[in-house]
């Protein structure tokens, strides 16, 4: 495994995050920040910020999740060869899991949203 399959793969992966966080975000008033740099994806929902991290040589990675300054949760993750993702030991195919990580991103801001109220 090369390091340049798992940087392409991991591009592939931060363009299927922003695809489905702008589906998520048709009809709203606000829509969430995807930011890829190198190794880190960043997206921003309102006060919800959800970091993904790659170590290109391990194929490993961690995310984490945070909503109004406070960590929610965070995991482990880890590219497959096949081209699918384990997140938290589950494999996905990597359009799956960005869907839950982004439900899970949304939900963490719409929470957050309702907390100001």
């Amino acid at each position: 495994m090369t390091d340049r399959l798992s940087s392409e793969l991991w591009i592939s992966f931060a363009s299927l995050l922003r695809s489905y966080t702008a589906a998520r975000g048709l009809n709203k008033a606000e829509s969430a920040d995807v930011m890829q740099k190198g190794d880190l994806i960043r997206i921003v929902a309102g006060n919800a910020t959800m970091e993904l991290t790659l170590h290109p040589h391990s194929w490993g990675g961690s995310w984490c999740l945070s909503s109004g300054g406070s960590l929610e949760r965070r995991g482990q993750l880890t590219l497959l060869p096949e081209g699918r993702i384990a997140v938290d030991g589950n494999a996905l195919d990597l359009d799956h899991a960005a869907i839950d990580l982004v439900a899970s991103l949304m939900s963490a801001a719409a929470a957050s949203a309702r907390n100001e109220r």
